[in-house]
């Protein structure tokens, strides 16, 4: 009995598609802030703000993310081929972050608009 009320718990597809949009929300605004923080702030700032690697500074070598906010910065100033230098990754995270956020501004406004339909309706 207990184990087909765990069952049923974690497959339930509602609290699945909660969780899951909960957890897209979330790396959506943070993707936002992070496509948008390179034309709001300067870099001097940005760079003072970050805190060195801890895997740099421990090991002497670049993590795989070393240079990711350089990138991100030069991206925001149409400099590619400096954001591939400093990170090769960059250009890839910085593409997938903005799709996703062009993915969820969409849901979002299909969501809305929705929404306000059915509002009409009821009323």
């Amino acid at each position: 009995m207990r184990h087909n009320f765990l069952y049923h718990f974690l497959c339930n597809k509602s609290n699945f598609v909660c969780a899951f949009k909960i957890f897209w929300f979330i790396i959506s605004i943070s993707g936002a802030f992070m496509i948008l923080t390179p034309y709001i702030i300067p870099a001097p700032i940005i760079y003072r703000i970050l805190p060195e690697c801890e895997w740099k500074r421990l090991y002497g070598r670049p993590c795989i993310t070393c240079g990711m906010s350089h990138g991100f910065y030069s991206i925001s100033k149409g400099d590619f081929s400096k954001a591939y230098e400093f990170n090769k990754g960059s250009l890839y995270l910085f593409s997938l972050l903005l799709l996703n956020e062009i993915y969820f501004l969409i849901y979002l406004l299909i969501f809305i608009k929705r929404k306000v339909i059915l509002c009409k309706l009821q009323a």
